[in-house]
């Protein structure tokens, strides 16, 4: 478990401090994914090929009750420098000609996207996962991965409130890797 542990803990840490604000509060955060991750671990084995893949959902599950017990609010959404990361990688839209993106209207399109495909996009495009990975991360096959995010990808280039951002000349995506 010490093995795990270390092979793990950075990229988690990584996951979660993008999502949760302070120092403090990333560590306490971890600290309870580890704790809840550990208890269950042996169904964990017993349910996945790789335990891993429980991690993350955990992890999701503990940022958004970090998040309620601060906003009141249960769903997080992707937000701040996720928020441009995911606008630059996904380019459903293009800089503004004053030099800014408006991530209100982003995050809104994201917003209406469904959860699956917001965390496909996520996990692809943020934390820079392999559609192999993002599929075991999600439990799904890779089929299933490439389709959310084709389709995550066309519902935001189709939504009205990007289209002032559109440029002229589409970027083509690669999904596959």
């Amino acid at each position: 478990m010490e093995a795990f542990y270390r092979e793990r803990h950075p990229r988690l840490r990584q996951f979660v401090a993008r999502r949760v604000v302070g120092q403090g509060e990333v560590e306490d955060v971890c600290q309870e994914i580890w704790r809840i991750f550990f208890i269950r671990f042996e169904v964990f084995r017993a349910d996945y090929a790789d335990p891993a893949q429980a991690l993350y959902p955990i992890a999701r599950c503990r940022i958004a009750d970090f998040w309620k017990q601060r906003t009141g609010r249960r769903e997080f959404l992707v937000a701040g420098e996720d928020l441009v990361e995911l606008a630059e990688k996904v380019r459903p839209v293009v800089v503004t000609e004053d030099g800014e993106c408006r991530l209100w209207d982003l995050q809104q399109a994201l917003a209406a996207l469904p959860a699956r495909q917001r965390e496909a996009l996520s996990l692809r495009y943020l934390e820079d996962l392999s559609v192999r990975m993002t599929a075991a991360e999600m439990g799904v096959s890779e089929n299933t991965i490439k389709k959310h995010l084709k389709d995550g990808l066309a519902a935001l280039r189709a939504l009205p409130s990007l289209t002032s951002y559109r440029s002229a000349a589409p970027v083509a995506q690669e999904v596959r890797k």
